[in-house]
C-alpha cells in the first residue's frame, strides 16, 4: 500500500515538474523578453497606408516612439516611414531595412486607401493583408480624400492636439457624430467578393489648420509651425470590385448609416418640422436605437426588395413644439404622431437619396442581389440570364418605422 502512495506521489511530480517546463518555455517566447519576441527590436505599426504610383506601390506606416529627452513611460510620437516596391512584401522588406527593426502588424488600428491605388484597384492588396493574417481582420479601412495615403498619414502626425491613435480615434468619434459607419478590413474585403461586388469606406481628409498669432515655429516632427486639423468624416467612399467609382453625399452617406443595426447616429435633424400646418422650423432628436432589414421576392421575373429603417428617438428641442401645441391645442398622442410623421420622411428621403446615388454607380449598398441569390437563387438565376441590370429592374419601396421615447 505505501509503495502504490510513493509510485503515485512520483508520477504526479513527474506531471508537475513537465508543465512547469512547459509553463517556462512559453514564458520564453512571450513578447518583452529576449530573444525574438523582444518588441524593443520591432516597429510597432499602429497605422498602414497604401499608394500607387507609376507601376510601384507605396506602404507609409506610423509607429509610436518615446519623445526625445522623455523618462520611460513617458510621452510617445509617431513615427512616420514610407517605401515603395514592386510588390507589398517588398515594401515590407524595404520599411525593415531603413527602419534596422523587424515589422508588428498585429496592433494596426487603421488602413488608409490613397488615391491612386483605389482608383487602380485596391482589393488584391487588401486580401492578401486579410488572408496572409498581416493585419487584424478588425482594422478600420478610410479612403483618403483624393490624395494619398502618405499625405494623410503624415499629416496625421502634425495636428493641433496631439494623439497617438488619431485616425482609429477620428473614426469612432465620426460614427457618433454624424453616423458614419466604420469599415474593417474584412467587411470591405466579404463585401467587394460578394454577388453585388460592392462596397464602401468613409472618406477621411485633412485640412491646413488656421495660423494663430503667436504660433511658435520649430515644432517637433513638423519642420516649422505648419499644423493640420481633420475635417469630419461625413462621406463614404464607392467601390465596385474593389475600384474606387464614386462617393455619396453628405446625406446619402447618412442614409447608408442606418443600414448598420448597431450605429448610434447622434442627432437627426428635420429642417422643416410641420405641426398642425404650422412649419416651426429645424427640430431635432437624438438616435438611441435603430433597426435595419431588407426583404426580397421576385415575381413575375422583376425583382423587388423592400428597404425597412426603424428608429427610436428622444426629442431634444420641444420648446417652439409645446408653444404650437397649446395654441392649437394637442393632445400628446398628437405630438408623438407629429413626430413621427416629419422624422419618417426624414429618414426616407436620406436611405432613398443613399439607394440613388450608390445605384448610379452600379453599386448595391444595401446588398440586394446578396439576399436575392441567398433567399431566391432559382428565380435570381433565371433573372440574371436576361443580362439585364438588377438595380435598374428592381421595385425598391423604402419606409421607416418612428418610435418616439
Amino acid at each position: 500500500m505505501d509503495k502504490n502512495k510513493l509510485r503515485n506521489k512520483n508520477v504526479r511530480s513527474r506531471i508537475i515538474a513537465a508543465v512547469v517546463a512547459v509553463v517556462a518555455i512559453l514564458i520564453s517566447l512571450a513578447p518583452g523578453v529576449d530573444g525574438d519576441g523582444d518588441i524593443t527590436n520591432k516597429f510597432v505599426a499602429i497605422v498602414l497606408g497604401l499608394d500607387y504610383d507609376d507601376g510601384a506601390l507605396t506602404v507609409t506606416m506610423t509607429s509610436l516612439l518615446p519623445e526625445p529627452g522623455s523618462a520611460e513611460g513617458g510621452t510617445v510620437v509617431s513615427m512616420p516611414v514610407s517605401a515603395s516596391g514592386a510588390s507589398i512584401t517588398e515594401c515590407f522588406h524595404n520599411i525593415e531595412a531603413k527602419t534596422g527593426k523587424s515589422l508588428e502588424l498585429g496592433l494596426c488600428g487603421a488602413v488608409v486607401i490613397g488615391d491612386g491605388i483605389a482608383k487602380e484597384g485596391v482589393l488584391t492588396t487588401a486580401s492578401i493583408l486579410l488572408s496572409g493574417a498581416i493585419v487584424s481582420p478588425g482594422a478600420y479601412l478610410v479612403q483618403a480624400d483624393g490624395v494619398s495615403a502618405e499625405d494623410v498619414i503624415r499629416k496625421s502626425t502634425l495636428l493641433t492636439y496631439n494623439s497617438s491613435t488619431i485616425l482609429s480615434e477620428l473614426i469612432t468619434n465620426a460614427e457618433k457624430s454624424t453616423g458614419n459607419i466604420p469599415v474593417t478590413l474584412l467587411k470591405f474585403v466579404s463585401d467587394s467578393s460578394g454577388k453585388a461586388e460592392s462596397a464602401f469606406a468613409p472618406i477621411v481628409t485633412m485640412r491646413e489648420a488656421p495660423k494663430l498669432s503667436g504660433d511658435a515655429g520649430g515644432e517637433s516632427g513638423g519642420g516649422g509651425n505648419e499644423k493640420f486639423e481633420p475635417m469630419e468624416i461625413s462621406r463614404s467612399a464607392l467601390y465596385k470590385r474593389g475600384r474606387l467609382v464614386g462617393s455619396l453625399s453628405t446625406e446619402a452617406s447618412r442614409g447608408l448609416s442606418y443600414s448598420d443595426k448597431h450605429n448610434m447616429k447622434g442627432a437627426l435633424v428635420c429642417r422643416d418640422f410641420v405641426l398642425s400646418g404650422v412649419n416651426v422650423g429645424t427640430l431635432s432628436a437624438s438616435v438611441t436605437k435603430c433597426g435595419f432589414s431588407v426583404d426580397t421576392s421576385i415575381k413575375d421575373g422583376i425583382p423587388s426588395a423592400r428597404l425597412k429603417v426603424s428608429v427610436s428617438l428622444k426629442a431634444t428641442d420641444r420648446e417652439r413644439v409645446n408653444a404650437v401645441a397649446m395654441q392649437k391645442n394637442l393632445t400628446y398622442a398628437q405630438l408623438d404622431d407629429a413626430f413621427r410623421e416629419n422624422f419618417s420622411k426624414v429618414v426616407e428621403n436620406e436611405v432613398r437619396k443613399a439607394y440613388e446615388e450608390a445605384k448610379s454607380f452600379d453599386c448595391d449598398v444595401f446588398e440586394i442581389e446578396q439576399k436575392l441569390y441567398r433567399f431566391h437563387t432559382k428565380d435570381y438565376k433565371k433573372f440574371v440570364e436576361t443580362g439585364k441590370s438588377l438595380l435598374e429592374e428592381c421595385n425598391t419601396e423604402i419606409t421607416a418605422e418612428i418610435t418616439v421615447i
